[in-house]
């Protein structure tokens, strides 16, 4: 397809019919405007509005024949024709003057449209036209045809910025070129095409033409072994090389942005292939891979420059075409729909926690997650956790790797948390069963390796057991990037049951090391302020001060389910020995019943300041509406946290505003990180929202992601790429209910 001021289809019929399509303008104030439609209404529509914001829109139609304001457009109406809806037809050619094929259109900046097809007795034909509807029909050369053995043809046509069309085709063996002089003084006979041979001998079978920001032309073509060549006018000569040797698919695709980038599509073997030409780097994407490939394929740019394509497959004669679209201009560019869901089949279990990580060092992201409440082998809430391994076709739906709790109770993945322990270069993934041992609590260990994680759990001297008894030590853990710099990622462990005078919890943080020796207990945090759980939720994912080292900020407070009591959050700042034993900063609720710090997560940095940010739930925040739910936001500096907030978020009526937070990345490409967050969607609904970064304070915009049961969006995992396609992926958990009103997890 052509780029720049063209866009082009290509055709192939033994009939050319070109559907001739008028541009209306949609919203018409002033002037007459003459059709062959009919119109629906004669007066002013029922309603008339201010703005177009006031409509709740599915389709345009919706709103036909009301009276609006727009950009310049003082109480325009909106018409109820669309661009479809007033067309001509015209046959050009038909059987009985000719047998055409290999047809190419393209439509101009000006609306005009332009055409070449192939006589296969021996001629290359061109059509214009524009919306006045004035045309013409000329033959630009004579070829070889059926009559000289030849049985290969085609052309491709293109047009400038000033209007004038510019065309590959094939003659026999050789390859053409041809541009159309207009009549002039020079030209007294009329519009005239000049025509040259740039290439003898070479076989083509299909040409593609765009045109280069500097009106030049820029070519491909494809020889009879299958082998891809690009064909360039310099402005002095053309200039011809190797693309790629194939064989290629027949059908390929060509554009050029406003840059002068190149991007060409095609087939190859399985796979379509985006390959991009910038400034002479070659570069390229796979963007299907699939033994039922077929070659047909389209590619398009639209007025932004985005990319839009489509690659279809053959199976048993079902066509199946894939569209993608860019979606470099929109604010969300995550789908709603899933990529991949796992079901379990254990029933009545949620999932504690979800990450990606890569465990056996593939560079493709593996998957794993824990179901703590989940009964197998006739116990009762002994747990499990399961892995499952990336690979260039993504993940696969069945757990690769899975280990179960021994004793009931146990909640084997209750915590769960991922890190390079033992310096291997492998991630590990650790394992808390806090109800081990009649709620002593035991941390496991998996190892990573070039064949993936070890099959059996490895208890390690010095963290594995806890020095207490009843605790729930392994209650949650939370993965610390190495802040001593030995080469080990650290590793904090809490024990939610924990009490001593009037604390209640305890977080300790533990250097890692080698498989067989034993860790060590680094600088760890003491409770300082009242709360019923400290450590009920952690976060050790960013650096707030911007020292390079990883802060902890731990709320204490209770659960949705027993709210009492009032609570606090603290803040730790990181150095090479730990975490000092009283906070950098601390918060208490004035208000109980709240559940502030239910949630608190340190997020990637949202507005490009080089340091992350700070975000700390309180779903029961009674100052607005009902449970709306509250989130207060902290924005990180070179001193780390304020004393009070920078922002705060409010919920709707039952909202529970901050269920959970994760930090996502930067989404839509626009250099600021984004982050997700989770409240209830009303009726037993679930849903997780996406926040944008950017330079400014956040406010309460967010965009819809995907929805689902009450308890959707509770877990978050961390981005990751499972297939290695370069796009972040992410998972959320939720539950499903069968037929029998079993519940079964699903992510």
């Amino acid at each position: 397809m052509a780029s720049g001021p063209s866009s082009k289809n290509s055709l192939i019929a033994k009939l050319i019919v070109l559907l001739l399509i008028l541009q209306l303008v949609s919203i018409s104030v002033g002037g007459n405007i003459t059709d062959n439609s009919t119109s629906l209404v004669d007066e002013k529509g029922e309603f008339n509005s201010q703005s177009l914001s006031e409509f709740d829109l599915n389709f345009g139609y919706d709103i036909a024949g009301e009276y609006i304001d727009f950009d310049n457009i003082n109480q325009g109406q909106i018409r109820y024709e669309s661009e479809l809806d007033s067309y001509s037809n015209q046959v050009l050619q038909d059987s009985a003057s000719g047998a055409p094929i290999a047809t190419d259109v393209t439509i101009s900046n000006n609306q005009e449209i332009n055409a070449c097809w192939v006589n296969q007795e021996g001629s290359i034909q061109y059509y214009w036209n524009n919306i006045e509807g004035d045309t013409k029909l000329m033959q630009v050369d004579e070829i070889l045809g059926l009559s000289d053995g030849v049985s290969v043809f085609d052309c491709s046509i293109s047009v400038k910025e000033n209007g004038r069309s510019s065309m590959l085709y094939t003659n026999g063996t050789d390859l053409k070129a041809g541009q159309i002089a207009y009549a002039s003084s020079l030209y007294s006979n009329g519009d005239q095409w000049h025509t040259r041979t740039i290439l003898e001998d070479v076989n083509v079978t299909n040409v593609e033409l765009a045109i280069t920001p500097e009106q030049f032309e820029w070519g491909v073509f494809r020889d009879d072994n299958g082998a891809l060549y690009r064909v360039n006018y310099t402005g002095v000569f053309w200039v011809t090389g190797l693309i790629d040797a194939g064989p290629v698919g027949e059908d390929f695709e060509l554009e050029i942005n406003s840059a002068g980038d190149v991007y060409l599509m095609y087939t190859k073997a399985n796979q379509a292939i985006l390959l991009t030409i910038s400034n002479g780097q070659y570069s390229e994407q796979i963007i299907a891979d699939s033994e039922k490939l077929h070659h047909d394929i389209g590619l398009t740019m639209d007025e932004f420059d985005l990319i839009q394509l489509f690659t279809s497959t053959l199976d048993e004669n079902q066509t199946t075409i894939r569209i993608e679209r860019s979606l470099a201009n929109e604010n969300n560019q995550l789908s709603s729909s899933p990529k991949l869901s796992i079901l379990s089949d254990l029933s009545d279990t949620s999932s504690s926690v979800v990450l990606f990580a890569d465990f056996n060092g593939d560079y493709f992201d593996d998957l794993a997650y824990s179901e703590a409440d989940g009964n197998t082998q006739m116990l009762t809430a002994n747990g499990r956790v399961s892995v499952h391994y990336g690979s260039q076709d993504g993940l696969s739906p069945i757990a690769n790797l899975t280990w179960e709790g021994v004793m009931d109770s146990q909640m084997l993945g209750n915590g769960l948390a991922a890190g390079d322990y033992n310096g291997d270069g492998f991630d590990d993934l650790a394992i808390g069963s806090p109800g081990a041992n009649t709620n002593d609590g035991l941390v496991q260990f998996a190892f990573g390796s070039s064949t993936g994680l070890s099959t059996s759990l490895e208890e390690i001297g010095g963290i594995s057991l806890p020095t207490l008894s009843g605790d729930k030590f392994g209650y949650c853990l939370e993965t610390v990037d190495d802040l001593n710099s030995d080469g080990y990622d650290e590793i904090l462990v809490c024990s939610i049951d924990y009490e001593l005078s009037s604390d209640t919890g305890k977080v300790e943080l533990f250097f890692g090391g080698s498989n067989d020796g034993t860790w060590t207990k680094m600088g760890s945090p003491n409770q300082m302020l009242q709360g019923s759980n400290f450590g009920q939720s952690i976060s050790a994912d960013g650096d707030l001060n911007g020292d390079g080292l990883n802060d902890l900020v731990i709320g204490n407070t209770g659960t949705l389910q027993d709210s009492s009591g009032y609570s606090s959050v603290e803040v730790r700042y990181g150095s090479s020995t730990g975490y000092e034993s009283n906070p950098d900063h601390s918060y208490q609720s004035i208000s109980p019943n709240t559940l502030f710090g239910y949630q608190v997560q340190i997020i990637n940095d949202l507005n490009n300041d080089g340091y992350d940010e700070l975000f700390v739930s309180e779903p029961y925040n009674s100052s607005g509406l009902f449970n709306s739910g509250n989130v207060w936001v902290f924005y990180g500096n070179l001193s780390g946290v304020a004393a009070t907030p920078e922002y705060r978020m409010t919920g709707d009526a039952n909202d529970l505003l901050g269920l959970n937070f994760a930090s996502a990345g930067d989404t839509n490409n626009d250099g600021f990180n984004d982050m997700f967050i989770t409240r209830n969607g009303g009726f037993d609904q679930g849903k997780v929202e996406l926040i944008l970064g950017s330079g400014d304070l956040i406010d309460d915009t967010s965009y819809f992601v995907a929805g689902g049961t009450s308890s959707f969006g509770h877990a978050i995992s961390n981005h990751g790429d499972s297939d290695g396609d370069g796009l972040s992926e992410f998972f959320f958990n939720s539950q499903s209910v069968d037929e029998s009103q079993t519940v079964f997890l699903n992510l």
